[in-house]
């Protein structure tokens, strides 16, 4: 799973992005939890979870704004967390 996304964030107070729900395969993701963050390759990784305690990772490059979900527990099965 390394997919493009839509996301609708917000910033923390420290300027961190904070994801409120994302778009993937045309259905929309509530963020109910935002887990674990760390860099890696120039991503910052965010693990959310959603009302159905569904986890997943997105990845946010600040660079070019752009989001992936690149991991998760969704309808595709497990995958890296």
């Amino acid at each position: 799973m390394d997919e493009d996304i839509l996301v609708t964030a917000s910033l923390d107070a420290a300027g961190q992005p904070c994801p409120v729900r994302f778009v993937w395969r045309g259905r929309t993701y509530a963020v109910d939890q935002i887990g674990r963050r760390h860099e890696e390759g120039g991503w910052l990784h965010i693990v959310v979870m959603t009302p159905d305690k569904l986890t997943w990772e997105l990845a946010y490059a600040a660079a070019s704004t752009e989001w992936r979900l690149v991991g998760g527990s969704g309808p595709s099965g497990p995958a890296r967390l």
